[in-house]
């Protein structure tokens, strides 16, 4: 598949001789567009940008702030066990959200920061028997 990047300001060089190509540059990366709109189908399967602004990224970031990811070693534990044995050891002030999110790993989001901070720093916490 041909490059899509064009540098501005500096010599291209072909791929098959690496000899320079004089040019106009925005002629090249005209070429490269018209080539490449044409297999819209092709150019969506293989790379996807989405800009995002700052302060949609601290929105969307926010209610994550107060979350954990845990790992189960050892015996498989089941989702309310250990929901249940978590906030028994913990004993949160505040609401505890646990969400799986497979192969052993769930995030445990706090609605408290003191909870948060306890579960974060005043381990490490062992859950089996």
């Amino acid at each position: 598949m041909p490059d899509l990047s064009c540098d501005l300001g500096e010599e291209d060089v072909t791929e098959d001789t690496g000899t320079p190509m004089h040019g106009n540059a925005d002629e090249d990366c005209s070429r490269n567009d018209e080539l490449h709109h044409s297999d819209d189908d092709e150019l969506n399967a293989e790379a996807w940008e989405i800009r995002v602004t700052l302060e949609l990224k601290r929105k969307l970031a926010g209610p994550w702030q107060t979350s954990i990811i845990l790992k189960l070693m050892g015996r498989p534990l089941g989702y309310r066990a250990l929901q249940t044995r978590l906030a028994g050891i913990w004993r949160p002030s505040g609401m505890m959200h646990l969400i799986d999110i497979g192969y052993g790993f769930f995030i445990m989001r706090f609605d408290e920061v003191k909870d948060y901070h306890h579960a974060l720093m005043d381990g490490p916490w062992f859950v089996g028997d």
